[in-house]
């Protein structure tokens, strides 16, 4: 579906929901995000596009929070303290499990089976199926990624190493973050295991092996077989390669300034390390290497999900939700960021995305994962904002070199036992 018959299609369907409004004043909701650096600009873009579409409903942008789990901790203050929440929010895919659970979020089925037409809106199902929660959908994906690896290509050449041909397996990476290590003056390799929410970098990595975070009944713990071993075990090399513990803040900068040749982090980066590296080095994304047959990769970034309660607010929400998840909304967040859309018909419009991957190859880096993307695991029960940083320090321990990878295992899975539901 073109474009512009997709705006004809969602217009006529807004009518009737709007008619009533039309007289009246135009119906303001507020929408809430986060990772200001990433979204601000492009979701003003999309509010301006939106509102220039429906003119009856007005659009108030909330200041930004500085990640998925500042606005997910900020939602749970304001329903305790009886403050009103956001009509929309962006939050993050992995928090669905959490905001469902509250009831803190609306599941959009209704709204998605008032849709006469909807198989025709271009929503790509296996995208909405990471929004989806106890057999409910409460989100429409917004931006999507995965972990791949971002290569300065300078470096790669400069240690023997071929950007036309990057390795496909962790020893091959492995390798050549030594040699690229061995050049002085630059790091060789880093693993962004520390900023991520909810560990995501570290469920990648062992969900590419083959492992799971948690058994199918979620009373097991599954992250200590061997796939978690494994990836220890590579925690544990990358140190031995000199990976400066660091935030990911500052690994972005060593990137940007090339002193860092392989960088495993978030696809959503895409853009903007291409942008830093212009002129300066040539910039090479790839896919992490897939160890074993049932490999698979989680999504992360965010979903746009509904907390309006009131019918009215609820009608104009629906309506944003689907702008921002929809051809345009999808087209300006891809082309300001490295995240997949969840949206097909801009992939077929040479207008919007047709050719956009062609002409910018890094973006089809993730693109190459999309059969093997699930939904991004979250823990249950009240600890579920915790247990994150319990691994994440562990990981630190192995990283740093200062505990084995052998010793870690038992105390990781012991310490996150002890803050699971009983």
């Amino acid at each position: 579906m073109h474009v512009r018959h997709w705006l004809l299609a969602m217009a006529a369907l807004a009518i009737g929901a709007l008619a009533t409004a039309a007289t009246a004043a135009p119906v303001t909701i507020r929408v809430a995000y986060a990772y200001p650096q990433n979204f601000t600009e492009m979701t003003r873009d999309i509010i301006k596009r939106f509102e220039a579409a429906y003119p009856d409903i007005k659009v108030e942008l909330l200041p930004p929070k500085k990640d998925y789990e500042e606005l997910v901790q900020d939602t749970l203050r304001l329903n305790v303290t009886g403050q009103p929440m956001a009509d929309v929010a962006f939050h993050g895919l992995h928090r669905v499990r959490l905001l469902a659970e509250q009831n803190l979020i609306v599941p959009l089925d209704d709204f998605i089976k008032a849709e006469a037409s909807w198989p025709q809106l271009g929503y790509i199902p296996s995208m909405q199926h990471l929004g989806e929660h106890g057999g409910k959908n409460y989100a429409l994906s917004f931006a999507v990624s995965i972990m791949i690896a971002h290569y300065n290509a300078d470096l790669v050449q400069r240690a023997g190493g071929d950007p036309t041909k990057l390795p496909d397996s962790w020893d091959g990476i492995l390798a050549l973050a030594k040699s690229i290590k061995a050049l002085g003056g630059v790091q060789g390799i880093y693993w962004s295991y520390y900023d991520t929410a909810n560990n995501w970098t570290f469920q990648s990595l062992l969900q590419s092996h083959g492992g799971q975070m948690m058994a199918p009944d979620d009373r097991a713990i599954a992250f200590n077989g061997a796939a978690g071993q494994r990836v220890l075990e590579l925690a544990r090399a990358m140190g031995e390669l000199g990976m400066v513990d660091m935030t990911d803040a500052q690994a972005v900068q060593s990137f940007s300034a090339g002193t860092l040749g392989i960088f495993l982090v978030s696809s959503s980066r895409i853009e903007g390390l291409a942008r830093a590296a212009k002129g300066h080095f040539r910039y090479v994304a790839a896919p992490l290497p897939v160890p074993v047959e049932n490999a698979s990769f989680p999504a992360g970034g965010s979903g746009a999900m509904m907390h309006a309660r009131d019918p009215k607010r609820q009608a104009a929400a629906w309506e944003f939700m689907k702008f921002a998840a929809g051809p345009v909304g999808q087209t300006i967040m891809v082309r300001n960021s490295g995240y997949m859309p969840g949206n097909q018909i801009p992939l077929e419009d040479p207008e919007l995305l047709g050719a956009f991957y062609d002409a910018n190859p890094n973006h089809k880096a993730p693109l190459t994962q999309l059969s093997r993307m699930t939904r991004f695991y979250a823990f249950p029960g009240p600890n579920s904002l915790k247990i994150p940083n319990v691994i994440r320090d562990h990981l630190q321990a192995v990283v740093t070199r200062r505990r084995p990878p052998g010793d870690v295992m038992p105390d990781m899975v012991r310490d996150v036992q002890a803050l699971l539901p009983r």
